[in-house]
């Protein structure tokens, strides 16, 4: 994974998922996804919907925002009404 530019968007989802100590099959699981369909995630090969963004933030914990700018410092997220807008509404 080293090969990534650091400002890019997979290698801060890896990161993420890393310092969480969640494993690609417990984000894979999480995400409904093949454990191998995760995978691209991390490894940018795969265009990753407004939805799946929102998904990635909830687990996370983080806005979108934070989670595609990964270079800005945020505070933390205390509240669970401060995260809702981010929340994916299942169908």
């Amino acid at each position: 994974m080293d090969d990534y530019p650091a400002h890019s968007l997979h290698r801060h989802i890896y990161q993420l998922r890393k310092s969480r100590q969640l494993t690609q099959e417990q984000m894979a699981d999480r995400l409904a996804l093949s454990v191998n369909g995760y995978a691209k995630i991390e490894h940018g090969k795969t265009r990753l919907s407004v939805e799946r963004l929102g998904q990635l933030a909830r687990i996370f914990e983080v806005s979108i925002h934070e989670l595609l700018n990964p270079h800005q410092d945020y505070p933390p997220l205390k509240s669970a009404s401060y995260r809702r807008p981010y929340a994916i509404k299942s169908s």
